[in-house]
C-alpha cells in the first residue's frame, strides 16, 4: 500500500519540534558533567568582578537544572571591606541563574541574578565610612535576593543588635535601584524600602523605614550635591514627629529648619550630630511650650524600677543641649518658661544651666551633676531662688506670716535619686547662713513633706506650700 506524501510531510513539524526539544535538553543538561569544582578559582573571580567582594569557597559547587539553570555553591566566605581579615558575610548556600546562553563559558561564567540563603552578615560601626563608599560606588547590577538570613550589628567584638529571618530583594535598572528589606528587628517588624535615581542632575535617595509594633515610620529623601548631603526627613514614633532639612558634611549631621513635638513639648530643633569616632551632639531646643502636666503623670505611672532609673543614660551618649521653653504648662502655673544648658558626659548629666521663670515672683536658678554610680544614682546641686514680688509669694503659698523687702535663699544639698531623700549642706537667706540645727529641721521637712511618696508628693504642689509654709510659719 503507498502511503501519500502528504502523511510523510505531515509529521516533519512534529519531528523537527522533538529533535529541537531534544537538543534543548542534551545542551541544558550536559552541564552536569561538568566538575565545576576545579573552576572555583574562575567562579570567585567572577563573584569579585561583580560585587568588589572577595569571596572563598569552602564547599561543593553543583550544578541545578530546575527551575532554572544555575549553580549551587555551598559555604562561601565573604571578606569585610574594611579589614581582608575580618569575615563579612558567611554564606550557606549561593544560587548563580545562568543565561542559556553562558552555560559552557566556565572560566568566564556569567551569571544574570544570585540568590542567598542562610547568610550571617556582620556589620561593624567602625567600617561605616567603607560600607558608605562601596554603595554609592554603584557597582552592582545583578538582582540579588536574599532570605532566611541574619545581619549582626557590632562594635569591634560587641555585638549591638540583630535582623533576623532576613528577606531582601534588591533590583538594579538603567533609571533606578531599588531595595527593600523586611526582617525581625529588636521583637518587631522591620520594613525597609529604598530607591534610588540614576543618570539625573541631582540623583535623589528616598528611604522609606517601618517598625510596626514600635509605631516608627520614617520617610528620608537625600540629595547629593557635591560633597555635601541634603536630607529631607518626616518621622513619627509613636507620638512623636520630627519634620525637617538636614545636612551630612565632614562625617557631621547638621540639622537646620526643624520641628519636633511629641505629647510634652513642640518646638524647632538645630545642631549637629557627629557619629564617628563617637556618637557626640551639640542641639539647640526652642521650644513653644511644655507640658508639665502630662510628663509628671508620666512619671508617677512608673514602676519602682523604672523610677529608680529614670536617669540612668547609656555612657555612649555624649553631648550637649541648649534649651529654651517659652511656655511652661502646669497645674500650678508657678512656672512659666525656662532656659538651660545641660550637657552629657559618660552617663552622667551636668546641668551647667536651669533657669525657671517663676509666675510674676521672681526665678530659681539652679546648677549641679547627676552622678550615675554602680548602685545608686546622685544629684549634687546648688539652687538659688530670688523673690522679687514677696506679696506675690505670700498670696500664692498663703503665708500668714507675710514677709516683707526682697529675699534671696540659696540652697547646697544632695538627693538620693533611687529612694528620694535630700542631704542639705548649707541653706543662706539674704546671704546669711542657717545654722546645723535649722538645716536638720528643714531637712526632716523636705523628706518628710516632699519626699514621702517619691515623685508623686515631690511635684505636688500641694505638699510644696505645705513645706514653704512650715519653714516659714
Amino acid at each position: 500500500m503507498k502511503i501519500s506524501k502528504y502523511k510523510i510531510y505531515q509529521h516533519i513539524p512534529f519531528y523537527i519540534l522533538l529533535v529541537t526539544f531534544l537538543l534543548v535538553v542534551i545542551y541544558i543538561s550536559a552541564p552536569y558533567f561538568l566538575n565545576y569544582s576545579n573552576y572555583k578559582k574562575n567562579i570567585e573571580t567572577e563573584f569579585s568582578k561583580n560585587f568588589a567582594l572577595q569571596a572563598n569557597i569552602k564547599g561543593e559547587i553543583k550544578y541545578q537544572l530546575f527551575p532554572t539553570p544555575r549553580l549551587l555553591i555551598q559555604n562561601v566566605i565573604v571578606n569585610d571591606l574594611g579589614n581582608e581579615n575580618i569575615n563579612f558575610a558567611s554564606i550557606g548556600r549561593i544560587y548563580f541563574k545562568i543565561p542559556f546562553s553562558n552555560l559552557y563559558n566556565v572560566k568566564h561564567i556569567n551569571f544574570s541574578d544570585i540568590d542567598i540563603t542562610n547568610a550571617d552578615i556582620k556589620i561593624y560601626y567602625q567600617n561605616f565610612n567603607s560600607y558608605i563608599k562601596y554603595f554609592n560606588k554603584d557597582i552592582i547590577n545583578k538582582i540579588i535576593q536574599i532570605k532566611n538570613s541574619t545581619v549582626t550589628f557590632y562594635d569591634k567584638s560587641q555585638v549591638i543588635h540583630s535582623i533576623k529571618n532576613l528577606k531582601l530583594n534588591y533590583f538594579p535598572s538603567r533609571t533606578h535601584n531599588s531595595l527593600n528589606i523586611k526582617g525581625n528587628f529588636l521583637n518587631d517588624k522591620l520594613f525597609i524600602s529604598y530607591q534610588e535615581e540614576k543618570k539625573t542632575l541631582n540623583p535623589k535617595k528616598k528611604i522609606n523605614l517601618k517598625l510596626k509594633n514600635l509605631g516608627l515610620n520614617l520617610k528620608i529623601t537625600l540629595s547629593n550635591y557635591e560633597k555635601d548631603s541634603k536630607i529631607n526627613l518626616n518621622a513619627n514614633y509613636l507620638k512623636n514627629s520630627f519634620l525637617g532639612s538636614l545636612k551630612y558634611k565632614n562625617d557631621k549631621l547638621e540639622i537646620s529648619n526643624a520641628k519636633f513635638s511629641n505629647e510634652f513639648i513642640n518646638g524647632d530643633v538645630s545642631g549637629e550630630i557627629k557619629f564617628l569616632p563617637f556618637f557626640v551632639f551639640n542641639l539647640n531646643l526652642d521650644l513653644n511650650a511644655m507640658d508639665f502636666r502630662k510628663i509628671i503623670k508620666k512619671i508617677n505611672l512608673l514602676d519602682e524600677k523604672d523610677q529608680e532609673n529614670l536617669f540612668r543614660l547609656n555612657k555612649k551618649i555624649n553631648g550637649i543641649t541648649n534649651i529654651n521653653i517659652d511656655k511652661i504648662y502646669s497645674k500650678s502655673n508657678l512656672l512659666n518658661s525656662a532656659e538651660s544648658i545641660i550637657s552629657f558626659k559618660n552617663g552622667n548629666i551636668y546641668i551647667e544651666k536651669l533657669i525657671f521663670n517663676i509666675n510674676n515672683i521672681g526665678a530659681a536658678d539652679i546648677s549641679g551633676s547627676i552622678y550615675n554610680y554602680d548602685k545608686i544614682t546622685k544629684f549634687y546641686f546648688n539652687n538659688t531662688i530670688n523673690i522679687d514680688n514677696l506679696n506675690k509669694f505670700n498670696s500664692k503659698f498663703n503665708i500668714r506670716k507675710k514677709i516683707q523687702g526682697q529675699k534671696s535663699i540659696n540652697l547646697d544639698a544632695e538627693v538620693n535619686l533611687n529612694v528620694p531623700n535630700i542631704k542639705i549642706d548649707k541653706i543662706e537667706v539674704d546671704e546669711e547662713a542657717f545654722n546645723d540645727e535649722n538645716n536638720k529641721f528643714v531637712e526632716m521637712n523636705v523628706n518628710s513633706i516632699l519626699f514621702d511618696k517619691s515623685y508623686e508628693t515631690l511635684f505636688n504642689f500641694a505638699n510644696l506650700k505645705l513645706f514653704v509654709q512650715t519653714i516659714l510659719d
